[in-house]
């Protein structure tokens, strides 16, 4: 059984769905929401229909009840709300729990009244874990107060290729030449829209070549942004998007995908993954294991901010898009370093390293 802390947009969410979808090839694969009053219907459609779709109540004794009609073995929980559930369901049952970190134990042991449960449960909810699974070396601070590293095991995401078709860049008037530089993410303040759009601007200054700045997101800061740039026609935001997946089709035709994240919870997003997975060349900040992402001993997908005071300076972010845009050496080492470097998100190894927890 997967649980998912709700059926939002997030990175977390969409790793969750992934997981279920890939092993619901080969098990008998069960799905929990922990929080059903929040739900997409273009998240919950991404969901194979071989995957058994709870009827969740968010209830720890409903869920209690599933496991035990349903002869659960194993639990792979994703995010707090997850894990909480998880434990006060199963906490005395010889159900095995892999417990899956995305970034959001560190960040409330930074903002505890998130949940005012936390600093009661998390010690008992990190022992009674079987398994603990981290994905990059930040999600370890919790350790330092609660000593469980010996059963943890760092695991970075995996991403299977998808058949979505490919945008058609005339259905926003773009040129057909226009270099697109594009932004996928949940759409939060954090996760760099902002500076992105400024950035733009900078560039369109800058250059006489046609140029498209696509955000894809929704959300009310992306409602504040999009009323605030409404009579720039070269900046497109795809806010309303329906169908499963239908992201990664705009993805395709990026010419360089952005990140300029400073989100607190920020591990191994997704976006960048996906950038990588479609020979996107990336533009990112410097936190959770962005870096890593973006740099080997024997290749570079990209450039790499770092972040000032806490957030990323527009200037600088400008000054990279230039770069990709008028430095075609550089933008094609890139573009190939996108193959080395998404090697490490094998969906096949990273499902793999999962099933020996399970």
């Amino acid at each position: 059984m997967f649980i998912i802390p709700d059926m939002e947009i997030g990175g977390g969410q969409t790793l969750v769905i992934r997981l279920a979808n890939y092993f619901s090839k080969f098990h008998n694969v069960y799905l929990y929401n922990a929080r059903p009053w929040l739900c997409e219907d273009r998240v919950y459609n991404m969901i194979s229909d071989k995957v058994h779709i709870l009827d969740s109540k968010g209830d720890p004794n409903q869920l209690r009840e599933f496991v035990i009609a349903y002869h659960i073995d194993t639990i792979n929980d994703h995010i707090w709300w997850s894990d909480k559930i998880a434990y006060k369901a199963v906490s005395d049952l010889d159900t095995k729990i892999v417990l899956s970190m995305h970034g959001c134990y560190e960040a409330l042991m930074q903002h505890p009244d998130w949940d005012e449960e936390f600093d009661i449960l998390a010690p008992d909810i990190l022992n009674r874990a079987n398994n603990i699974i981290y994905a990059t070396d930040k999600n370890k601070r919790i350790f330092s107060r609660i000593p469980v590293e010996e059963k943890s095991h760092k695991i970075y995401y995996g991403y299977e290729l998808e058949s979505i078709p490919i945008a058609v860049k005339e259905s926003l008037n773009m040129e057909q030449d226009s270099f697109v530089f594009g932004l996928v993410a949940r759409g939060i303040k954090e996760k760099g829209f902002g500076e992105a759009v400024e950035a733009f601007k900078i560039l369109k200054k800058q250059t006489k070549r046609n140029i498209d700045l696509v955000l894809v997101g929704n959300g009310p800061y992306i409602d504040g942004l999009k009323k605030e740039n409404l009579n720039e026609r070269n900046i497109h935001f795809l806010d309303s998007l329906k169908k499963p997946s239908e992201w990664i089709g705009w993805v395709k035709i990026f010419d360089c995908g952005l990140l300029p994240t400073y989100y607190i919870s920020e591990t191994l997003p997704n976006s960048v993954i996906e950038y990588l997975a479609y020979n996107v060349p990336v533009i990112s900040t410097d936190i959770g294991d962005i870096k890593y992402m973006l740099e080997s001993e024997e290749a570079k997908a990209g450039i790499l901010l770092n972040l000032h005071h806490g957030i990323v300076e527009v200037k600088e972010l400008a000054e990279a898009m230039l770069t990709m845009l008028i430095d075609q050496e550089r933008y094609m080492e890139y573009k190939k370093g996108t193959k080395e470097l998404f090697s490490q998100f094998d969906i096949k190894n990273f499902a793999e390293r999962y099933y020996s927890l399970f």
